[in-house]
């Protein structure tokens, strides 16, 4: 099976914009959206569920 992506798009507050892009430039990512997908990975990876 080919490796197709898929667009996704949301919207966020602007103070967690502020911190995805300083997370972003802090760790070298090329793009904001590489940034993202590290951070949504690594919350997958560690089973990391919100707080209730």
């Amino acid at each position: 099976m080919k490796n197709e992506k898929r667009a996704l798009n949301f919207f966020v507050e602007k103070s967690l914009l502020k911190k995805i892009d300083d997370f972003r430039f802090e760790n070298r990512f090329q793009s904001r959206a590489a940034a993202i997908k590290f951070l949504i990975e690594a919350a997958l990876e560690k089973g990391l569920r919100p707080k209730q």
